[in-house]
């Protein structure tokens, strides 16, 4: 059980990573104003802690 527990957790925390990474390449990549990359990486950054905080309070 608590494998599972751990196990689910770990499977969430990659998800999350995983969606960060790819909002970064995202980002990096673009050819957006220097201001508007620091805009997206802000609400990108937001919507990870939103995810993360999810996952801390459904433990």
């Amino acid at each position: 059980m608590y494998d599972d527990i751990q196990n689910e957790e770990a499977r969430k925390i990659d998800l999350v990573k995983s969606a960060f990474d790819n909002n970064m390449a995202m980002i990096k990549d673009s050819d957006m104003e220097t201001q508007d990359k620091f805009a997206a990486l802000g609400y990108v950054t937001d919507k990870i802690a939103e995810l993360v905080e999810k996952i801390v309070v459904d433990k």
